[in-house]
């Protein structure tokens, strides 16, 4: 299952996910709520000490604990050592709707909460203020995560995408999201509702600004040439391996290799421009058609939704993320120039 919802742990409101899982929201209600609708699991820690081989002293497993008509069932999701602090799923969304709390008290109310993987990750969307650009509509959202997992930190970011499944995991340009990490270190679970509120607040307060730059993009006209540029610098030609110029067996594949990757880079161009110029979604639009706005979309578009799953999977802190921040700088020294 490429959406790695976890055993159909997910809520979204009033409009169902393409997966078809879960449960949709009627009303709107906040993160704890939401979380009971579909029985988020606790999360107990088992310290493990004297092991046979001695390998894992001093490390504690974290356990994910959920209960049915058979009994008790236990899932380790990660093995840490002692210094790690984690942060339980029911404490992440207890913090959440206590830090995101309007003038009346009350939280702000989720758009999807889910479970990823084996239940050790949990992500939630809240919707921010939307505005439009020439007609277009951007909304945009505030994503956090909670992963249960050695290496990994509590991550909250803008998207202007519906978060529903792994899929949509997505990051963006950091000239307009911005990102924000807790790592489980000792004081992370006291840092966390300071660190949520001010996620919140700032990245509704941002979003004047996003517009004005959005609206900058939008009212560039720019040429099919400086588009066709545009997308050779997001997907640049991959310089010959020394390598590859040898005359032997691992020489030539060596070479074949490369011809393929700039093959690839080369198909990556030409899909860019063609949703540009018109088969993307909205590309015909009044702030999209021949601008640098639908310039910078058409990478966006491609990176998000046309890229095999195994591709799209880099979109959320990988080369896709990357590619898409490149666009944005270089949309936006195009309609500043």
């Amino acid at each position: 299952m490429a959406h790695k919802i976890y055993k159909e742990k997910f809520a979204t409101l009033r409009q169902p996910a393409w997966h078809g899982l879960g449960h949709v929201l009627e009303q709107e209600m906040g993160a704890v709520e939401a979380a009971r609708l579909i029985e988020v699991p606790k999360v107990e820690v088992e310290v493990i000490s004297g092991s046979k081989s001695g390998v894992l002293s001093d490390y504690k497993a974290i356990v994910g604990v959920e209960g049915n008509s058979q009994g008790e069932i236990r899932t380790v999701y990660s093995i840490v050592s002692k210094d790690y602090h984690e942060i339980t799923h029911d404490r992440f969304l207890e913090t959440w709707d206590k830090a995101t709390r309007d003038g009346m008290g009350i939280p702000a109310p989720v758009e999807t909460l889910g479970l990823l993987y084996n239940g050790s990750t949990l992500f939630l969307t809240t919707k921010l203020p939307s505005f439009g650009v020439k007609g277009d509509e951007i909304n945009a959202y505030l994503l956090a995560l909670n992963p249960l997992q050695l290496g990994k930190a509590v991550t909250v970011r803008k998207t202007p995408v519906r978060v529903v499944c792994n899929n949509t995991l997505e990051a963006s340009g950091k000239q307009f999201t911005s990102e924000w990490r807790v790592i489980h270190t000792q004081d992370a679970a006291i840092q966390l509702e300071g660190f949520l509120r001010n996620a919140f607040e700032q990245s509704k307060a941002e979003y004047e600004t996003v517009k004005d730059l959005f609206e900058i993009l939008a009212n560039k006209n720019v040429s099919d040439d400086t588009a066709k540029a545009l997308y050779a610098s997001v997907y640049p030609a991959i310089a010959m391996p020394n390598e590859g110029k040898a005359a032997d067996d691992a020489g030539l594949k060596m070479l074949a290799a490369w011809e393929r990757e700039n093959g690839a880079q080369l198909k990556h161009r030409e899909t860019c421009y063609n949703l540009y110029s018109g088969d993307g979604l909205g590309s015909m639009s009044e702030a999209a058609k021949g601008t640098a706005w639908g310039a910078y979309n058409a990478v966006v578009e491609y990176e998000q939704y046309l890229k095999r799953y195994g591709q799209q999977a880099s979109f959320l802190f990988g080369s896709g993320a990357r590619r898409v921040e490149r666009a944005y700088e270089l949309s936006l020294e195009v309609a500043k120039g």
